[in-house]
């Protein structure tokens, strides 16, 4: 990166520059303009750009960067002063992720990240897996930073040795080289950073869950939910079972054809709180906790989030503290007479407005012993739809939900007889004349748009 320019010429910025107090990374271009010195600037569009010291940023730039060159010049020789740090992989035990850091690696070129195995007897094995640029909660990529599932890399490790010659799986692996293949030729060049990561260190990534106190079976993401309903057993013999979910996006769907009780991380954990307005239920926009990101609520800890459909097809069922997030449709139902379900404490968004969280008994029976409390229900991502439709439910309770448009907040109920609906909330938030009564306006339309102004059915 250049740290001397002329006037009027545009300029190419793209690097990460480590000093000794700051990190400074800045992608995009950038023009000098020269009005009249001392009042020369340089202006330019920054597609990534922030100053970080400490691993805190001070400044984080996207789009328009307008700094006088004196200033920029000065911290670029500062920052040049140190070499970039080296590049580095993270496997922590039992997290189920293998991270790389201080890549230069540009994000959208991550099939440039490869892998080497080493056996016992020093002969080498190129892997192809797949990292992902790490995204932060704006759904921006991080510079310099990807990562790749432990069980996906373990794969394509697998794959690899599958079809090479010689190499078998009982081959003993005792290193796993990282490198950046900038030009592809499947070897380590001299100009191209790796690093060393012990194949012992790389098994002990693999996921490992913290058991959840009364929960028969506690899962991470990398497990597959599937075959824990279809297999799981009353372990302490209380009457029910129990799967517990830890933290983390599932894509995956499932059906639950049997009565069990699914935790999510956030079980009993509000998508709201009543502030001190003179009431005791959430009736104002600023109590509501929106599901804007992985970790809206108040803690802003992470979501079970399950990008995928959850299916109910057994009586008895109960979801708590889940985030059921996704475009095709969160939630559906398999058959009628479906008795006591309960959804609590949950967010069902992001759904296609056709797929909303819809249950339709018209067999002549009704559904009873139905809970639906504490849940935020909507955010309609697209299409045409409300929020909840039920159809032939009785004696069964709808209490403390917010129903939130983008879309529609609406609750249609047909067919039902003893209910008890109370302390629901019905925002209207984004609509397409524009109203922005829940602010939620700039966060939403910063990821997808929202079906205003050309939105094409992006999932947040």
């Amino acid at each position: 990166m250049s740290s001397r320019h002329t006037p009027g010429q545009v300029n190419s910025l793209g690097g990460k520059l480590q000093g000794t107090n700051y990190t400074l990374e800045l992608t995009g271009s950038i023009t000098v303009v020269n009005p009249g010195m001392p009042n020369e600037t340089m202006e330019g569009t920054i597609t990534s750009g922030r100053m970080i010291k400490d691993g805190v940023d001070l400044a984080v730039g996207d789009g328009l960067l307008s700094l006088p060159v004196e200033l920029l010049n000065t911290l670029i020789d500062s920052v040049s002063s140190a070499a970039a740090p080296p590049l580095e992989v993270v496997a922590e035990a039992g997290s189920g992720i293998i991270e790389i850091i201080n890549s230069s690696v540009e994000p959208m070129m991550s099939m440039q990240l490869k892998a080497i195995i080493v056996d016992e007897n020093d002969r080498e094995l190129v892997v192809e897996p797949f990292f992902q640029p790490v995204m932060n909660n704006m759904m921006q990529p991080e510079i310099g930073k990807f990562q790749i599932n432990q069980t996906d890399l373990q794969a394509a490790i697998d794959h690899a040795i599958f079809h090479a010659p010689g190499w078998n799986p009982s081959t003993v692996i005792t290193e796993i080289e990282i490198f950046e293949d900038t030009n592809y030729s499947n070897t380590i060049e001299a100009s191209e950073d790796s690093v060393v990561l012990s194949y012992s260190g790389f098994t002990n990534a693999a996921a490992s869950a913290t058991a959840v106190p009364g929960a028969d079976v506690t899962l991470t993401r990398f497990d597959n939910i599937q075959s824990a309903i279809d297999s799981a057993t009353d372990v302490d013999g209380n009457g029910s079972i129990v799967i517990a979910l830890s933290s983390g996006e599932y894509n995956q769907s499932f059906t639950i054809n049997r009565d069990v009780e699914i935790w999510g991380a956030r079980k009993g954990e509000a998508i709201s709180k009543d502030s001190a307005d003179g009431d005791t239920k959430v009736d104002e926009v600023s109590e509501v906790f929106f599901d804007i990101y992985d970790g809206s609520r108040e803690s802003g800890d992470p979501e079970t989030w399950i990008n995928g459909t959850v299916t109910v097809a057994s009586d008895d069922v109960t979801l708590d503290g889940l985030r059921l997030h996704a475009f095709s449709g969160p939630l559906d139902f398999a058959g009628t007479d479906i008795d006591n379900f309960s959804l609590l404490n949950s967010y069902v968004t992001g759904f296609k407005g056709q797929n909303s969280f819809r249950y339709l008994d018209t067999d002549g029976t009704a559904s009873t012993g139905w809970t639906i409390d504490g849940n935020l229900i909507g955010g309609v991502s697209a299409g045409v739809g409300g929020s909840l439709y039920l159809t032939g439910v009785d004696a069964s309770t709808i209490s403390d939900n917010v129903f939130w448009r983008p879309g529609a907040s609406h609750m249609y109920l047909e067919d039902v007889s003893g209910l008890t609906i109370q302390d629901n909330f019905f925002v209207q938030g984004l609509h397409a004349d524009g109203a922005n009564s829940d602010g939620t306006y700039n966060s939403l339309t910063a990821f997808s748009n929202w079906g205003y102004f050309g939105f094409s059915g992006f999932q947040w």
